[in-house]
């Protein structure tokens, strides 16, 4: 009512306020309030940015490549100044730039033909060069600095019937030597667990020798790896070279551990690494995972990763070449072929720019996010041997843009 009189106001201290006093009080409150959602605000803002800064950084990071030993009429001419058959320039600098990397990795993944040789013998000559080749590391500047995961590939398991001929069957001696080698070496950081298949488990896999150490999986972090011996020893004959398969793999028990990885709601995301490819390249020069009459591997692998989404890629190597590309029936995993560490390249490959050597680094953000670099290496200039180092030294590696493996969740 007009003529009633207005209601006491009281200060904090329950004193009572004259109008004006209230009505100054009044201001103060608003500009108290409005000083407190300003402040809210920018907390919110500054805790959002904080958020999206976070979920693109790196939580792992990794290199891998492989094929880096030499030919077989090359290292004759030199084996006495490299007992290794590896590639001496380009494996010294590939150290040397991996090394320098802004975002270092934790793992080094040497996916197999770290040496030459294929010998039809006891091992001896798988040995020696093993030893040698573990002689050059530890005086790398990367020795110590990671983690080395090396694997076989097809030069480090198979063996030449013929010196001159280009048919390759399993030798029962040398996954043994490789064993013995990585612990020897210390280079048995996850092989040592031992949780691979083993001769007659699983028994779909036909294997008739302990492969627990070549093939064998592990979490760093949330993060699930798979490696893969892709020349495994089996009691199934090729009918073409009398001897048990190369290119073989332990699929049925590959495919549990990939299922129990999808299945574990700590994981994330799960890679895989083998020597040999899944899909072959267009200008292939050399086999592949069996994929053929009754053992269909290759496309069981393919199934299998189509199946399972926290799967995001293959690496692997044995084509000495580069390239990058999705399955045909598994469009949402890549296969990268990183074969082009140091060995002499395939002939047919001839990608825009020119070929080159190097290595692929992946990195995991936090957000998920799967990213892949290609370093590259201009070869010797003619008529520079491939595998020499004078008179003109490699160069290092350069990077290409990352390229999105997976966007994230």
């Amino acid at each position: 009512m007009n003529g009633s009189p207005s209601p006491l106001r009281r200060g904090v201290r329950g004193e009572v306020l004259s109008d004006q006093e209230s009505a100054n009080t009044m201001s103060h409150h608003k500009t108290s309030a409005s000083y407190w959602l300003s402040l809210f605000l920018t907390l919110c803002l500054s805790f959002t940015t904080t958020t999206v800064a976070s979920a693109d950084d790196v939580k792992l990071s990794f290199v891998f490549l492989g094929c880096n030993r030499i030919q077989h009429k090359d290292w004759k001419i030199i084996q006495k100044d490299d007992p290794s058959s590896a590639n001496l320039p380009q494996l010294k600098q590939t150290f040397t730039d991996i090394a320098g990397l802004k975002q270092k990795p934790s793992m080094l993944f040497f996916t197999g033909d770290l040496v030459l040789n294929l010998a039809d013998d006891d091992g001896t000559t798988l040995k020696g060069q093993l030893d040698a080749w573990a002689d050059l590391y530890k005086k790398s500047p990367i020795n110590g600095k990671l983690r080395l995961v090396p694997f076989t590939g097809n030069h480090e398991v198979l063996r030449k019937l013929k010196e001159e001929d280009d048919e390759e069957v399993p030798n029962k001696h040398c996954g043994p030597v490789f064993t013995k080698w990585l612990k020897k070496s210390g280079f048995d950081t996850f092989a040592n667990a031992a949780n691979g298949p083993t001769a007659g488990h699983p028994k779909d896999d036909h294997l008739v020798d302990d492969q627990s150490e070549l093939t064998y999986s592990f979490d760093v972090g949330d993060i699930h790896f798979v490696v893969i011996n892709t020349d495994t020893l089996s009691d199934v004959v090729d009918p073409k070279t009398k001897h048990p398969y190369a290119g073989w793999i332990p699929y049925n028990w590959i495919e549990k551990d990939v299922e129990a990885a999808q299945a574990n709601k700590k994981t994330s995301a799960i890679f895989l690494l083998g020597h040999k490819p899944i899909q072959r390249h267009p200008h292939h020069e050399e086999d592949a995972i069996v994929n053929e009459g009754d053992y269909k591997l290759g496309n069981k692998l393919v199934k299998l990763f189509a199946a399972n989404d926290k799967v995001r890629a293959y690496l692997c190597a044995h084509e000495h070449l580069w390239q990058c590309d999705t399955f045909d029936k598994a469009p949402k995993v890549y296969q990268v072929i990183a074969g082009n560490g140091g060995s002499q390249l395939n002939s047919k490959w001839k990608p825009n720019g020119g070929t080159f050597y190097g290595f692929s680094q992946i990195n995991v953000y936090a957000s998920g996010k799967v990213g892949l670099t290609n370093y590259k290496r201009a070869l010797p200039p003619p008529p520079q041997k491939y595998f020499e180092g004078t008179p003109v030294a490699p160069k290092p590696a350069l990077p290409d843009p990352e390229q999105v493996l997976f966007s994230g969740s």
